[in-house]
């Protein structure tokens, strides 16, 4: 589906010039003359939704009939997706923190930098609770979260599989109320959450949103569906949104 390799680009460039407009380059203050980049930890949220219109896409059909075979099958395919370059980018970190600390220079806190984390990362489960805020790979964070949605996907599967679309539609509505009341009374009126019950329910929701939202397209080619129109309108409204929301607070 070229339209959503096209969105993945697009969320992915703004979710590096977010971190990298308050890392390297932030002397050069981009946030402050383009404020949506201040609001790149979005691409994050846009991924989770994604991940879940592709992942129904591909195996929302494999749980018509659940078996453990099935599931099992399914977490594999998972793990070759994900292992291989998260475990590679985690063990360079362990190779460059054990460098760092041989070179005056460099300057690593340690405390972010534990064995006990490192064993946590490795089995992808940071973000479960288990350490109180991102370590060793920080991004990684949103690797954990959706291994969490992998994990449930299937019970996910079982339940949406023979809804109608009428029901699928307000069920996705209902989500996006869920999202929109913690997000102003749970998260603190920001969506930037990466660890914790507030990081997995940021995950899920918008993971769940995207397996509906692929579900009621139905038989639907959607990989001829021009996209280019409704993401400029989605891109548009959240700019809105945000614009109203900026006016609003004090």
């Amino acid at each position: 589906m070229d339209g959503l390799t096209g969105l993945r680009a697009i969320a992915a460039i703004w979710v590096i010039a977010y971190h990298y407009g308050l890392g390297p380059f932030g002397r050069l203050h981009l946030i402050r003359v383009f404020p949506f980049i201040g609001f790149g930890y979005l691409g994050v949220d846009l991924f989770f939704m994604l991940s879940g219109f592709v992942i129904w896409h591909v195996h929302g059909d494999d749980f018509r009939r659940p078996s453990v075979e099935r599931f099992k099958r399914f977490m594999m395919l998972r793990v070759a997706r994900l292992c291989p370059v998260y475990l590679f980018t985690l063990l360079l970190l362990g190779a460059i923190f054990l460098l760092s600390t041989a070179i005056a220079s460099w300057h690593m806190n340690p405390a972010n930098y534990t064995l006990h984390d490192f064993l946590i990362n490795m089995t992808m489960l940071q973000t479960w609770g288990l350490v109180s805020h991102p370590t060793w790979n920080y991004p990684d964070w949103s690797v954990s979260a959706e291994w969490f949605c992998y994990f449930l996907f299937p019970f996910a599967a079982l339940m949406f599989i023979g809804l109608k679309r009428a029901h699928a539609i307000l069920i996705v509505a209902t989500l996006f109320l869920v999202l929109a009341g913690v997000y102003l009374f749970a998260f603190g009126r920001t969506m930037n959450h990466a660890a914790g019950w507030m990081a997995l329910t940021r995950a899920l929701i918008e993971f769940l949103t995207g397996c509906l939202l692929r579900h009621i397209f139905g038989q639907v080619r959607v990989n001829r569906i021009n996209w280019t129109v409704p993401l400029l309108v989605l891109l548009g409204l959240i700019f809105i949104t945000f614009e109203i929301h900026s006016a609003l607070t004090p």
